[in-house]
């Protein structure tokens, strides 16, 4: 959706009500009794593989996910495989939608969760539960590892699908993926912020939330010298375009 995320210490994860933990593979137990205690709050959780496995001096847990974590989410270790070097091979379905995963192979089985995907070959991938105030869900491989090795053409939709299922509306969705928006407010008024990483510049369509105002028509704050009049809006190869929202 164009939408770059931020990355978040667990010490500061209370200023938010969604996460998602790629390759998690190890926490603490204080890590680990914090993150349930924001679940239970009534944060939303989506974790790929191997939560925890790796718990404080780096002891794997004989219950996976470890250190409680398991009652977070609803679920246990069925089987695991370690496999970053044959991780291509590894496919599932997230509600009958085809998604590519990489990395690990956590099959689980349900302790009071709701399966919601399989792997080609039939076990458990993902599993959705309730936890107190919160919901969590924990999908048995790594889709981020897919989406980066295609450099974002794998797995699109399937994240786009996570933002729906947590309840996520996007604060600007971009009809042009190459991109990345950022909103930033200050003192001085709202900006949206265009990243064209490409060496060619890109076009897109804007999409703002509700409560996010509209473009302003004129000249945008950067690059100087740079316009829009509505419809689909230009971004220089390897630059950022401002443009002030109203």
């Amino acid at each position: 959706n164009g939408v770059q995320p931020d990355w978040v210490h667990i010490d500061d994860i209370d200023a938010y009500d969604r996460l998602y933990f790629p390759y998690p593979i190890m926490f603490t137990a204080k890590q680990a009794e914090r993150l349930a205690a924001w679940v239970e709050k009534g944060g939303t959780l989506i974790a790929e593989a191997c939560p925890g496995y790796f718990g404080d001096r780096g002891h794997v847990g004989q219950v996976q996910p470890n250190m409680g974590l398991d009652k977070v989410f609803g679920a246990r270790e069925d089987q695991v495989e370690f496999m970053p070097d044959i991780g291509d091979r590894i496919h599932f379905k997230l509600d009958g939608a085809a998604v590519d995963g990489g990395g690990f192979l956590q099959s689980y089985v349900l302790t009071g969760g709701t399966a919601h995907g399989n792997f080609n070959d039939g076990r458990l991938a993902v599993v959705e539960n309730g936890y107190g105030k919160g919901r969590t869900l924990l999908i048995g491989t790594n889709p981020s590892v897919a989406y980066y090795k295609s450099q974002g053409k794998a797995n699109g939709a399937f994240f786009a699908e996570l933002l729906r299922w947590s309840g996520c509306t996007p604060h600007a969705a971009l009809s042009n993926r190459a991109l990345f928006a950022r909103i930033h407010r200050s003192e001085k008024g709202s900006f949206l912020w265009l990243v064209n990483p490409t060496r060619s510049a890109q076009a897109t369509e804007v999409t703002l939330a509700e409560g996010h105002g509209r473009l302003a028509a004129g000249q945008a704050v950067w690059p100087v010298g740079n316009a829009q009049d509505g419809g689909k809006i230009e971004v220089p190869a390897r630059d950022v375009l401002i443009l002030r929202l109203e």
